[in-house]
């Protein structure tokens, strides 16, 4: 199966790239990030979504800051019980609450692009790709608020939520992970191209990195035959 990055087209401007994407988003909280003695001070890019109430009154998750690997192992599991998740998708740094983001301007396409891996689709683009029964992918509801121009009772948007993973870690040697705080190396010697090779569903996250959604040519002839805009695949050859 071929599979491709999903992203957004290349934009000549930074301008043009705000002007199709014109929305904010809003982090409610954060998990600390992490303080090795062996990689340094880091934090993934993970997002974990949950409703508000969920985080409200913790004050750790609300200040940005960095804790030792023997605290962290300490509360990694009372943060899964508290946000009702696998202790897997605990990661140092990990955005934590619901979906939110500011519209700041008008704009018409199927779909937006807030950060690498993080994109916000139409009710269209949603239905169609619901009704195509295309696996590995959920839809989160996205909450967004007004600015002084703009009502954003007016917009619905959904996050796409990638479920489906695949993981070189089984056939990694021991030095690819930190004895201190567990950080898996990603740089090892299997392709993105390698890694995919084994996986049959149609959305997939690479070594549960959320900032690359990988998808298969069934979700492009779906993208493209509905001709959805703001939206576009690269051939996962080109992307490494």
């Amino acid at each position: 199966m071929t599979y491709y990055l999903l992203t957004h087209p290349e934009y000549a401007t930074d301008q043009e790239y705000w002007h199709h994407n014109p929305i904010q988003p809003i982090v409610s909280a954060r998990l600390p990030s992490i303080r090795c003695p062996v990689c340094g001070t880091w934090a993934s890019s993970q997002r974990i979504r949950c409703p508000q109430e969920s985080i409200v009154g913790r004050r750790e998750l609300m200040t940005f800051h960095a804790i030792g690997p023997k605290e962290w192992i300490a509360v990694q599991e009372e943060w899964a019980a508290l946000l009702d998740v696998d202790k897997a998708l605990i990661l140092p740094g990990s955005e934590v609450g619901p979906a939110r983001g500011r519209v700041c301007a008008p704009f018409e396409a199927d779909a937006v692009h807030l950060l690498p891996g993080q994109i916000w689709v139409n009710r269209r683009l949603k239905t169609v790709m619901q009704s195509s029964g295309i696996s590995g992918l959920s839809f989160e509801p996205v909450e967004l608020i007004d600015n002084d121009r703009i009502n954003a009772t007016q917009v619905e948007l959904w996050e796409l939520v990638v479920s489906a993973c695949i993981a070189s870690h089984e056939s990694m040697d021991i030095h690819s992970v930190c004895t201190s705080c567990g950080r898996v190396n990603r740089a090892d010697n299997h392709s993105v191209s390698d890694k995919l090779a084994r996986c049959v569903r149609d959305c997939v996250l690479v070594d549960r990195n959320p900032n690359n959604i990988f998808v298969s040519s069934r979700v492009k002839e779906v993208l493209e035959a509905c001709r959805a805009t703001n939206i576009a695949t690269k051939i996962v050859g080109a992307t490494e």
